[in-house]
């Protein structure tokens, strides 16, 4: 007796309710038939005390404590019938939830699983029960999740999911808290219609609780803001704009090195080999060491220098973002913004390198956004979409590390159970 409460200890089975047991073990399989002492209840319709037993019945629970074994609990029942009102009921046992198969412990595990990058086919292998049982629970799970509210703050990205089964699908939009990271939701697509049909949906105090709407320089987010977010103040990140300079940068840099066919010097293959580092913030590189050619360690912001000064055009576009960088790296009030943007946009607007006049014309449609995106605000930080790059390459990972995920909805689920129970 004590061997096998041991047994049902350790499985989590209460073993004082138990009258028999019997254990049958094999290298693949634990079996426990267990047949539960006779305690007598009240009715729980009636409340009446005079009860009888009606008959006795079996119950079959899947239970994966161990997950190497299978482990199957066979519980023999009583079904009684109240003398007063007539009415039958089951004797409870609490290993398993009311009309399921699966233990509660089990159920547990599943869901501790579901927090990490395993597919749903390697829990279920694991845990002993079948993929669909599997999504079931994550089912269940995402269903009693607290919807999200929208926070003051929110921010909009979208991230590739080439596991779409439509084009419309390709580019799911993130919806998230940038302050705590929680990701309110996931929308099937980026699409102005889908994204128009989600928003519609959406209360509108929660709609109107919103007080900055952060994004990147998709038009169709300014739509999305435009109609749903009225009195919301919109926000081009600072990081957007070095993104585009960057973008610039690059596309600078590859047009010289089609160009340059005969005089391919060391300045030109470091150029070639080495293009992450001219998109570096120069701050940065001056920490950074370079051996040359002769083996002396120099600065890394020599060898860029050095590289740069051949071309005209690449020194212009590095030295332009370098300067913006500076001038914009604290926040700053509305006025000072206003003016060095507008210094940015005559700058580049009349320049003679194409892709520096792309920048000035960026900057001029979305001039109120950058400007808002640089002042200062009731939060005392700079407002960003930096949490929502984040969520999008966890989301990519999650995706990648479990064999696509090829259903959407399936996905979603998946990413918002894991957010909303992540560790804080």
């Amino acid at each position: 007796m004590n061997e096998a409460i041991d047994i049902l200890t350790f499985l989590g089975i209460p073993g004082d309710k138990i009258n028999r047991y019997e254990v049958v073990d094999n290298e693949t399989t634990m079996v426990i038939r267990i047949e539960l002492k006779d305690i007598r209840h009240y009715c729980p319709i009636c409340g009446h005390t005079d009860i009888k037993i009606k008959g006795y019945y079996e119950t079959t629970i899947r239970h994966s404590i161990i997950s190497f074994k299978k482990i199957i609990v066979i519980v023999k029942n009583r079904r009684f019938v109240c003398s007063k009102c007539g009415k039958t009921f089951k004797q409870g046992f609490l290993l398993a939830e009311k009309g399921s198969t699966i233990s509660i412990a089990t159920k547990g595990l599943i869901l501790d699983d579901l927090k990490t990058k395993k597919t749903i086919l390697e829990i279920a292998r694991e845990r002993n029960v079948s993929a669909t049982t599997v999504r079931k629970i994550l089912d269940t799970a995402v269903l009693y999740q607290q919807q999200l509210p929208f926070p003051e703050v929110i921010c909009i990205d979208e991230f590739c999911y080439k596991h779409s089964a439509t084009k419309e699908g390709k580019y799911p939009a993130v919806i998230s808290n940038p302050f705590t990271g929680d990701i309110i939701d996931i929308v099937y697509s980026r699409w102005k219609k889908i994204l128009i049909d989600y928003f519609n949906k959406v209360k509108i105090k929660d709609r109107t609780n919103v007080k900055y709407f952060i994004s990147d320089m998709n038009d169709t987010y300014r739509d999305i803001k435009r109609i749903f977010f009225k009195d919301a103040i919109h926000i081009i990140d600072r990081f957007h704009l070095i993104k585009a300079f960057n973008e610039s940068i690059t596309k600078i840099r590859t047009r010289i090195l089609k160009q340059e066919i005969y005089y391919k010097d060391e300045e030109y293959r470091f150029l070639k080999k080495n293009w992450k580092i001219f998109l570096m913030n120069r701050e940065k590189a001056e920490k950074k060491e370079f051996i040359n050619t002769y083996g002396i360690k120099v600065s890394l912001t020599v060898k860029i220098d050095l590289c740069i000064r051949k071309y005209p055009e690449l020194f212009y576009a590095y030295w332009t973002k370098q300067e913006f960088l500076q001038e914009t790296k604290k926040l700053m009030l509305y006025t000072k913004a206003e003016k060095i943007v507008d210094f940015y946009i005559n700058k580049l607007e009349k320049n003679q390198i194409e892709e520096m006049r792309a920048i000035g014309t960026t900057f001029k449609n979305w001039r109120f956004q950058i400007i808002n995106g640089l002042i200062r605000n009731p939060y005392k930080r700079r407002l960003t979409n930096a949490i929502a790059e984040s969520n999008n390459n966890y989301i990519q990972t999650l995706i990648d590390s479990s064999y696509g995920l090829p259903v959407f909805e399936r996905m979603r689920k998946r990413v918002l159970y894991i957010n909303r129970n992540r560790k804080k």
